[in-house]
This record gives C-alpha cells, structure tokens and sequence, in this order.
C-alpha cells in the first residue's frame, strides 16, 4: 500500500447540504487513497476497515441516484473494476475509480455512481460510533433536521486505512500514530 494521498477540493456548491456552518466539516476531509497493488481483494479491504475502527461493512455498488447519508460519514474502496463516481451532488465532480483506489466521503456529501465496468465491486463501511448510513435522496429528501444531524456527528477516532493518526484523523483535528 502506498502512503501518498491527495485531498481533493470540495467546496460548498458541490455539498448536498450547503448550509455555511458545515463548510469546514466538508472542506479537505474527503481523502482519496491508491493502493500500488491495484489487486487488493474484498476480504483485504474489510478487514482493514475493522481492524481500523470502522465496522458495518459491505460489498456491493454505488447507487446510481444522488444520495448522501446524514447520520455517518462512508469509506469507499473499489475491490475490482472500475466506475464514474459523481461526488458531491448534481453539479459535483466526477472522478474514475479504479481497483484499490478509496475515498472517504463526510456525512452529508451527496454521491452517486454513473457508469461502472461490468465486474465493479466496492467495499464501504462507517465509523465506530455511527450507524451503517441512512440513504437519503438528494436533494428531493433534504430536510433541516439532516443538516443538524450532519452538524452534530462525531468525527471518526480513526481513519479507514491508516488508522489513528491518518490522513483523515489529521484532517479532521485527530491525533495519533497512522498505522498503515
């Protein structure tokens, strides 16, 4: 696994849940991973988030409606194949995923997959002390109640792949040692 990782810019237009005061929950906090051995299985994946923290994990795929999850924040690895992953809702960017490539998308963030390759597969899980993710359509489902559930969440103790004192940890003001 390398250690290199890239911050990807996302600003409020491109955020679900617009509302100012989210603005530095949403800004730098979703990371994006590569693994260099793009031949990372289901299992490798998995266990790595538990053994990180993260728990309720899943295989499957990315809906393919605009949604967002207002009561936890989502790791997302790509086990095999490839998709277009629209990431921060309606006018967001679309990024290629590849095999052993993640990324970690803050509560609220709308995401939605718009193409794959026949074999795609992604790996998810949620930390800790938050629940697997309520779906929730955006923006047709927003409510005022989802930006202060948003706005309440704890910000995770670890970071999905590196665990306490990762990228993300250091992102969201957490310290530690990352344990890659």
């Amino acid at each position: 696994m390398s250690d290199s990782q890239a911050p990807l810019a996302l600003d409020d237009r491109h955020s679900v849940l617009s509302d100012h005061a989210l603005d530095q929950l949403f800004r730098g906090a979703r990371t994006f991973y590569s693994w260099e051995d793009k031949q990372v299985s289901e299992t490798t994946i998995r266990a790595l988030y538990e053994r990180n923290g993260w728990h309720e994990t899943w295989t499957a795929t990315v809906f393919d409606y605009q949604h967002y999850h207002p009561d936890a924040h989502e790791a997302l690895t790509v086990a095999r194949g490839w998709a277009d992953l629209q990431i921060g809702g309606p006018s967001g960017e679309i990024l290629r995923v590849d095999a052993g490539d993640a990324i970690v998308l803050p509560a609220g963030v709308g995401h939605c997959r718009m193409d794959q390759s026949a074999d795609f597969q992604i790996c998810g899980a949620y930390p800790a002390d938050q629940p697997h993710g309520t779906v929730i359509r955006a923006p047709e489902e927003r409510t005022e109640a989802h930006v202060a559930e948003i706005a309440a969440l704890s910000r995770p103790e670890s970071d999905p792949i590196f665990g306490t004192g990762g990228p993300l940890t250091i992102h969201w003001g957490r310290s530690g040692d990352a344990s890659p």
